[in-house]
């Protein structure tokens, strides 16, 4: 039986070998040729040729975002350099100056709350900004008898317009100092009404000082000015008053002397 299997599938194969068209033809013909050579498609060459175009861009476009990066870097650094060396500035200005700039905002309740300041804060109020919040903030700072300006400043700021006030502040210590204000209203852009005031503070107090002094000064020169002409009108009546005597005498003894010795005819 195994041999006539095997005669049979001679028998096939003969027959296949005698087809040209069939596979096993084909196999048989290559291989009696010798190695079979397989050809790659041309879109597998175009696809790798993308590919590597591809990869070629991305490690270009790599590189020139290092590059960016390494100069971005570079600028930040410097400025940073160059804003800590503005802020180390700015801290010795604010250290030896009479003045603080100062930033707050309305809260809820319509009150202002202190955000930050900056410079002689301290020096002038004798507060933290903490300690001054806890407080009151600036209202509770302030001279009684300045509350009512007070008021008209933050009417005008809330009508968006910048002001300029002199006002005395109580320090921690109960010294009354002399400020002069300039604030600057913060609107919203929609409602246009207002949410914060920024602005600076200057310690005025020596000028006021002097100024008291000048115009104590002042008015007691004008009142030695007021008695002094006093002295000099009540010294002239008197003159006026003497001469008017004197006038009367002379008059009176030429009218006795005329009466004693009349006139001859």
């Amino acid at each position: 039986q195994n041999h006539d299997l095997l005669a049979a599938i001679d028998q096939h194969l003969n027959a296949w070998l005698e087809e040209s068209g069939s596979y096993y033809y084909t196999i048989s013909t290559k291989w009696a040729e010798g190695e079979v050579v397989y050809r790659v498609p041309n879109a597998v060459y175009w696809g790798l040729g993308v590919f590597g175009l591809v990869v070629l861009m991305a490690a270009a476009m790599i590189l020139l975002l290092r590059r960016q990066v390494r100069i971005r870097t570079a600028h930040l650094e410097k400025t940073l350099t160059s804003l800590n060396e503005s802020e180390q500035r700015y801290k010795m200005i604010s250290s030896v100056t009479s003045d603080y700039l100062f930033a707050s905002h309305l809260d809820d309740q319509g009150r202002l709350t202190l955000d930050w300041t900056a410079g002689a804060f301290e020096e002038i109020t004798g507060y933290t900004p903490e300690d001054y919040i806890a407080h009151g903030g600036w209202r509770a700072a302030l001279h009684p008898d300045d509350l009512t300006q007070d008021e008209r400043d933050l009417e005008n700021l809330n009508l968006n317009q910048p002001v300029v006030t002199e006002i005395r502040t109580i320090t921690k210590d109960g010294r009354v100092v002399w400020v002069r204000v300039s604030a600057q209203p913060v609107v919203d852009e929609h409602s246009g009404e207002l949410t914060g005031i920024y602005g600076a503070v200057q310690d005025i107090t020596g000028r006021k000082q002097a100024e008291q002094v000048l115009q104590q000064y002042n008015e007691r020169l004008e009142q030695e000015v007021e008695a002094r002409t006093r002295d000099l009108q009540d010294a002239q009546e008197a003159l006026v008053r003497q001469e008017k005597l004197a006038t009367l005498g002379q008059l009176a003894g030429s009218v006795g002397h005329e009466l004693r010795n009349p006139l001859s005819a």
